[in-house]
């Protein structure tokens, strides 16, 4: 399967960064820094992963591309084997 190349360096990115979001947003909520907790919420994580999950749709979507050529090129083979069979079929006859 082809797939964008940036796909998994930003992927592992999104990895790399959440855990130090996450801790920061902890220490935040302990502290009862509301405020800065949405914030932070709204500017460093909602974007990450908004940015996973296009991601993810972008290698669905080219998945599903590839499956419905996949089903295709198979069709076209056994329309081919079927009358490759009928034609030496008919010419033993």
């Amino acid at each position: 399967m082809k797939v964008d190349q940036t796909v998994l360096p930003t992927l592992e990115s999104i990895e790399r960064a959440l855990p130090s979001h996450l801790d920061a947003i902890r220490a935040l909520a302990a502290s009862g820094e509301w405020e800065a907790v949405r914030n932070r919420i709204e500017v460093q994580v909602q974007p990450l992963e908004s940015l996973s999950s296009e991601l993810v749709k972008d290698v669905a979507r080219e998945v599903e591309e590839q499956r419905a050529q996949a089903a295709l090129n198979i069709s076209r083979a056994e329309r081919r084997i079927f009358l490759a069979c009928q034609l030496r079929d008919s010419s033993r006859s």
